[in-house]
């Protein structure tokens, strides 16, 4: 046998191994047993089963992702995964996987490995960024939802990208800053580069985040303070309202139209966030 390109000094195929020809030694039976062992052993470790075992393994796993890719690309749940692969074993291939729980840490990997590329491709361009947040409420805990925004030179529209959604311990001001800042330099976006590069801050007005005093805005400007504040602009409407009617008294029918926007925006999770002014 050649080794090509993997051929080391002293390090060959066995010819009996290639023909199949490999012959147990000694006059008994416990001992032929005891060479076979020892033969099928010393095969098991050497180098070149060890490398085409990799490969066989390398070309399995290969397989395996691009049915995951497949699913997750077509919008399919990772449940069909089951299926799919009864299916592929039907056909020939041969697989290793055979539920969703690996499907799902198959594309949670994957799709950390292509927004780890994408970041640092937009490091590397030196891009400007517009972080946007939303605090939000899912099975009872408090969330915050973390997007960013951005033009590439390889996209001719912006390009809007989902970061993380992370799990809040409390409501503070505090606790949001630290975590929306270091799921940012998780991401590779270093302080330097976004003291350089981050040009606004976008959010959904809750109290917590608008804050004069202690707000995650105030925080963010103290830290950067070059960027641009801009709430939700939905939110700017409610404050709107509610100080027209303040100031105009015979306007109270408008009353309603607060409480519709009040219902609206408690469906978001922002009611939770944020001290109601009304």
């Amino acid at each position: 046998g050649h080794l090509g390109s993997k051929a080391e000094k002293h390090v060959h195929v066995s010819k009996e191994w290639i023909a199949y020809l490999v012959t147990p030694n000694g006059s008994n039976k416990t001992t032929r047993q005891a060479s076979l062992r020892k033969k099928i052993r010393e095969h098991d470790i050497s180098k070149t089963h060890v490398h085409k075992q990799s490969n066989k393994n390398i070309d399995v796993t290969v397989k395996v992702c691009y049915t995951v890719y497949s699913l997750i690309k077509h919008n399919r749940p990772l449940s069909d995964i089951e299926g799919t692969i009864e299916l592929q074993e039907k056909n020939g291939e041969v697989n290793c996987l055979n539920t969703h729980y690996s499907a799902t840490r198959i594309a949670e990997h994957t799709a950390k490995e292509m927004k780890m590329k994408i970041f640092k491709n937009i490091i590397e361009e030196n891009a400007k960024i517009c972080i946007i947040i939303e605090a939000s409420t899912v099975s009872k805990k408090s969330t915050l939802v973390i997007y960013l925004q951005c033009t590439v030179h390889s996209s001719p529209t912006t390009v809007m990208l989902f970061i993380a959604l992370k799990e809040l311990v409390s409501n503070t001001a505090d606790c949001i800053f630290n975590t929306l800042l270091s799921t940012l330099n998780d991401c590779g976006f270093s302080n330097e580069y976004l003291k350089e590069n981050l040009i606004a801050f976008c959010f959904d007005g809750a109290n917590r985040v608008l804050g004069r005093k202690f707000g995650v805005a105030t925080k963010l400007l103290e830290n950067f303070p070059e960027i641009i504040i801009w709430n939700c602009l939905n939110y700017r409407l409610q404050l709107s309202l509610d100080d027209s009617i303040s100031e105009i008294k015979q306007v109270n029918h408008l009353k309603k139209n607060k409480w519709c926007l009040n219902k609206s925006g408690s469906r978001s999770g922002v009611s939770s966030m944020a001290e109601q002014g009304f």
